[in-house]
C-alpha cells in the first residue's frame, strides 16, 4: 500500500473540508490511520498518535451516519485494536447487517471475525465475498487465508496464500506460520527471512527487530481475542525462528 495510504489521505482531507458531514470521508480517513500504524509500521508515539486519529475519525463516521456500513465496519476494526473485543463484535454485526450484500464488507468483516475467534463465520463471509465479486482485490483471498490458517485448515491456508503472497506487510509472517505448523520448516524459515527483510525496510519495524521483539509486533497487527488463538499465531512464528 505505501505511499498510496498517504494520498489518499490528502483526497479524503480535502472532501472533509468541502462538507464536514461526510460520513465516507471520515471513515476513509479512519482507514488511512489505521493502515499506517500497520503497514509501515510505525513506532512508539507515532503509532499511538495514529490510532488515536483513527478511533476518532471512525466514531464521528458512525455519528454523522449510523445507517453507513462502511462507518460501523471501521469502528468495529477501531474497536478491534484496542481489545474491546464486544464492542468491535457489535459494530461488524451491524456493518453486515446494514449491508449483507456488499463484497467489500464481508472481505473486512473475516478479518475481524478471526480475530474475534469466530474463525469458521469469517471463512463463510469471506467465500460469500468472493462469490459476490469474482474480479476482487488480493486482500480477499488474504483474509480467506488469515481466517482458515485460525481454525488450523493449514493446507488450505496455503493454497490461498501463496496466490497473494505480499498483500500486507505481514502477509509472509503468516506464511511462516501456516509453513511451520505443517511441519515445513526450511520452508518456513524461507518464508520468515522474506518476510524479516521486508519488515526491516520500516522504521518501526527495524526497531522491533532489533530489540528482538518482532513476534509481539505481529501480534500487536493481529490483535487476536482469545489466548489461544495468540498462541497458536506465536507459535508458528517462533517455530519458523522469529524472534519475540
Amino acid at each position: 500500500m505505501g505511499q498510496n495510504i498517504l494520498q489518499a489521505r490528502q483526497h479524503f482531507e480535502r472532501a472533509i473540508e468541502v462538507d464536514p458531514s461526510y460520513a465516507r470521508a471520515h471513515s476513509g480517513l479512519s482507514q488511512t490511520y489505521m493502515w499506517e500504524a500497520l503497514e509501515f509500521p510505525l513506532p512508539g508515539e507515532s503509532r499511538t498518535i495514529a490510532w488515536t486519529k483513527a478511533a476518532e475519525h471512525a466514531h464521528r463516521a458512525v455519528m454523522l451516519d449510523g445507517t453507513d456500513d462502511e462507518a460501523h465496519l471501521i469502528l468495529g476494526f477501531s474497536y478491534l485494536y484496542s481489545s474491546r473485543c464486544e464492542l468491535a463484535k457489535k459494530h461488524i454485526d451491524q456493518a453486515l447487517m446494514l449491508n449483507p450484500n456488499a463484497a467489500d464488507t464481508l472481505a473486512n468483516a473475516t478479518y475481524v471475525l478471526t480475530a474475534l475467534g469466530e474463525a469458521e463465520l469469517a471463512i463463510e463471509c469471506a467465500q460469500t465475498a468472493l462469490r459476490l465479486n469474482p474480479h476482487r482485490p488480493d486482500w480477499y483471498i488474504t483474509y480467506l487465508s488469515f481466517a482458515l490458517f485460525t481454525a488450523h485448515r493449514y493446507s488450505d491456508a496455503l493454497a490461498f496464500r501463496v496466490r497473494a503472497p505480499d498483500v500486507f506487510i505481514d502477509s509472509r509472517f503468516v506464511e511462516a506460520a501456516i509453513l511451520a505448523h505443517s511441519g515445513r520448516i526450511e520452508e518456513a524459515k524461507h518464508s520468515a527471512s522474506v518476510a524479516m527483510a521486508k519488515l526491516a525496510a520500516t522504521p518501526g519495524g527495524a526497531l522491533a527487530i532489533a530489540e528482538r521483539r518482532v513476534v509481539e509486533l505481529l501480534l500487536a497487527n493481529n490483535p487476536y481475542c482469545r489466548r489461544e488463538d495468540r498462541d497458536h499465531f506465536a507459535g508458528g512464528m517462533r517455530r519458523a525462528g522469529i524472534p519475540g
